[in-house]
């Protein structure tokens, strides 16, 4: 079913999408959809769980939480973290279900919490990162910079459909650690 609403997504808005029309797509009848989901919305919320699932579990959530101490090459593993969201960021059916969700959650709670937890995950990870990366921050500053360097991201890539690969996620990378550096003697 969420194959379907990718491809509905691919081909209209999600607010021309039907219940009809995700039912000739999968080939399930339209009762049968209604009974599971009600309403196309009910499926977005399925698709975004569903993201947030793969991403929680194949993230680079995991390898963060995981890995050694990164200060020998402190830059890294954020470079490493980046590309990983970029990428996953850049698929076609993530930015379908995340695009469609953002521009509805002001009218689906559901939808909402759900979007908002996706976000969420994602700054839990850069957080941990950033505080392994730069020790010194304080949990305001990385609270800020994970925001901020998500925020960029999430525009240029998912809004712009800008590509960020190679040299561009590492001086990013690099830009930021510097930025939180500066923030850290400026408070000491």
């Amino acid at each position: 079913m969420v194959w379907a609403l990718l491809v509905e997504l691919g081909d209209r808005p999600f607010d021309t999408v039907t219940m009809s029309g995700l039912a000739t797509r999968s080939g399930i009848a339209r009762a049968t959809l209604h009974r599971r989901w009600g309403d196309p919305g009910a499926v977005l919320a399925d698709a975004a769980d569903d993201l947030l699932q793969r991403r929680m579990g194949r993230g680079i959530g995991t390898i963060s939480r995981a890995a050694p101490d990164p200060r020998p090459s402190s830059t890294d593993l954020l470079v490493v973290h980046l590309r990983s969201l970029v990428t996953w960021l850049s698929r076609p059916e993530t930015s379908a279900v995340l695009l469609a969700a953002m521009a509805r959650t002001q009218h689906d709670d559901v939808l909402a919490v759900r979007t908002v937890g996706l976000w969420d995950h994602e700054l839990d990870d850069l957080r941990r990162v950033l505080s392994r990366t730069v020790p010194a921050a304080t949990e305001r500053d990385i609270e800020r910079a994970a925001e901020s360097l998500l925020g960029a991201v999430v525009v240029r890539v998912l809004l712009r459909h800008r590509p960020l690969a190679g040299p561009g996620v590492r001086q990013l990378a690099e830009n930021f650690i510097q930025e939180l550096l500066w923030v850290c003697r400026r408070n000491a």
